[in-house]
């Protein structure tokens, strides 16, 4: 509050969904305990904290709640053709990598970052970019992803999903 006398502050706590209870209760208790600074709080986390805590923040009159959905399609492409600097992707090429993202923006960036990387993309007859497939990158509609895709276990605590490449 010392701070925020002075100047607005934002206090950002990232990936929340993998915090102990305890801090929870710290964001908890500090956005419903400062009135008079100009501080604003934001979190971010994903739904899985909802099912551990589903009540987290709600009592609180200032919070809002914003929930991101997945990447459309068109939106996919967009972001694609943006990232590799080209403004004429493939219908198939995008259409793989937000099936295998799921629309997620970071996994479409990665993904496309690993094809640029590795020299896997190229120019079809028509002009427009596409995978090299005479490098084999994909074999089957849903392509391996190169990170590891977290998931809860039965005991609670996040754990790492192991990935095929």
């Amino acid at each position: 509050e010392a701070v925020a006398a002075r100047r607005p502050l934002v206090a950002l706590f990232e990936a929340i969904h993998w915090a102990e209870p305890t801090f929870l209760e710290l964001i908890e208790h500090l956005a419903g305990t400062i009135r008079e600074a100009p501080i604003l709080i934001v979190a971010t986390a994903r739904t899985d904290l909802f099912d551990v805590r589903p009540g987290f923040a709600g009592t609180l009159d200032s919070a809002t709640k914003l929930e991101l959905e997945p990447l459309s399609g068109a939106e996919s492409s967009a972001l694609i053709e943006h990232l590799i600097g080209d403004p004429g992707v493939d219908a198939e090429f995008s259409d793989r990598v937000h099936s295998g993202a799921e629309g997620n923006p970071l996994f479409i960036g990665e993904l496309v970052r690993m094809l640029v990387d590795e020299r896997r993309i190229e120019k079809d007859e028509a002009g427009l970019s596409t995978l090299s497939w005479r490098r084999g990158w994909i074999g089957s509609s849903r392509p391996s992803m190169p990170w590891r895709k977290p998931r809860r276990s039965s005991a609670g605590p996040l754990e790492a999903e192991p990935y095929s490449s």
